[in-house]
């Protein structure tokens, strides 16, 4: 069977939704288009997650610019007409159009260039091995992206609103929560701000070398 630029009988039952829909306020630009080594950074993640042993990846996506690029992938694209609310939307929507069968839902967002196949299998095996936690990558005691929802939290994500994302359902559920400790750094680097960007071609020019 074939998952992306791999070969695998290890598919997951957890699907993978990468969050693609947001405004860049701060960069004043749609960021997820910037490209380092002439890729764009989003294509960097779609790459990643179609290696790894996730069941299916599902794009949420506002701009056809986006959408364009994930749909020379084999992934699922969900249009989010009502970005503007907020990142509970990009989660609703993930959770309405996740497989029948998954035990779990893992939240990718669209601006980490650096994150690999590795961390998000290493984040699926946790899971595996207790399917009623929530797996979120730590590095040195700071937590981030990507988060790993069991389904038995279904209700709740479709509960949230606003901006909050998933924070308010793991602050209630602090005893669920499952620490997937990385090691590399950039892993779970954002790109958030104009000096992100130029840190990341840096980091992105010296992989290349």
């Amino acid at each position: 069977m074939q998952n992306g630029n791999i070969w695998t009988d290890l598919f997951s039952e957890v699907t993978g939704v990468i969050m693609a829909s947001g405004f860049s306020r701060r960069m004043n630009s749609q960021k997820l288009l910037l490209e380092l080594n002439g890729m764009p950074i989003i294509e960097y993640v779609i790459r990643e997650s179609l290696k790894s042993r996730l069941k299916e990846v599902l794009v949420v996506y506002r701009e056809d610019s986006i959408k364009a690029i994930a749909a020379n992938y084999p992934v699922k694209l969900i249009h989010n007409p009502d970005a503007v609310i907020g990142q509970s939307e990009s989660l609703k929507l993930g959770v309405l159009n996740s497989h029948k069968s998954a035990k779990g839902v893992m939240f990718m967002v669209g601006d980490q260039p650096f994150m690999t196949y590795r961390v998000i299998d290493g984040m699926i095996e946790k899971f595996e091995a207790d399917p009623q936690k929530i797996v979120i990558t730590s590095y040195q005691g700071e937590r981030g992206n990507p988060v790993l929802f069991p389904c038995r939290l279904k209700g709740a994500l479709h509960l949230i609103t606003g901006d909050k994302g998933g924070k308010e359902i793991i602050k209630h559920n602090e005893d669920l929560v499952a620490e997937y400790f990385i090691e590399d750094k950039k892993a779970g680097f954002d790109v958030d701000t104009w000096e992100d960007y130029e840190k990341a071609k840096k980091t992105a020019q010296g992989q290349e070398s």
